[in-house]
């Protein structure tokens, strides 16, 4: 018995890996050719499977409801939003003028009062709520009076990231199924007949590496589909 979830991914993951396994005898498969010649001009074989339909038997054993997710309040997300402001303006040796906390921490709690429900502001919620909080307080104190675009530009990095990550005090769990697909157990507990079938159908989508380079000339390598 194991979580359904679980399962699935075990399936999933178990495709992806002989795509990988195919792959690499692929790459042995063009050496060989490569060296024979009478193989050269030959197009070489490679095996993929763009679809795979399953027809799978499972006995369901039991279901937990979901946890709830914790959030912060308000008030809570904008103490811990001041404190990131000032350890980044300190990094940055920015010097915050007098009453833009103030001004900030109001536009935010008011941003934040706007968009929650029940005093549970969702994180990308927060990240926004961050972002015209900050913006509506530089309408006061003008930015390029004390804040450059290099040290704007990490602040609001810092910010982003300290949203993200303090709007939620606790993740609850997801729902979960515990099932049985092993055969002889599915056997054991249902006629063939009445058991449970989950019809799967996995497609396979390939990645490759892309190689750019930044402004600054470094290289960039990211993953792309096919």
């Amino acid at each position: 018995m194991a979580e359904l979830g679980e399962l699935l991914g075990a399936l999933m993951s178990s495709l992806a890996h002989a795509r990988r396994i195919a792959d690499e005898e692929t790459a042995s498969i063009a050496v060989h050719y490569g060296q024979h010649p009478l193989l050269q001009g030959m197009s070489m074989p490679r095996v993929r499977v763009p679809e795979l339909r399953l027809s799978l038997p499972v006995v369901l054993e039991s279901f937990e409801e979901a946890g709830e997710n914790e959030f912060a309040t308000p008030a809570e997300i904008s103490k811990q939003m001041l404190e990131r402001l000032r350890k980044s303006a300190d990094e940055e040796k920015v010097k915050i003028p007098e009453g833009f906390e103030q001004l900030f921490s109001r536009h935010l709690v008011k941003q934040l009062s706007g968009i929650s429900s029940g005093a549970r502001p969702h994180p990308e919620a927060v990240v926004r709520a961050n972002e015209i909080a900050f913006s509506n307080a530089l309408r006061r104190f003008p930015g390029e009076q004390w804040l450059g675009p290099d040290d704007r530009r990490e602040i609001m990095s810092d910010l982003r990231q300290e949203a993200e990550s303090v709007a939620m005090r606790k993740r609850g769990k997801p729902p979960r199924i515990e099932a049985t697909i092993t055969t002889s157990e599915v056997k054991e507990r249902a006629a063939s007949e009445n058991v449970p079938r989950l019809q799967i159908i996995l497609r396979e989508e390939g990645v490759e590496w892309s190689v750019s380079e930044a402004r600054d000339g470094s290289k960039m390598r990211t993953i792309v589909p096919e």
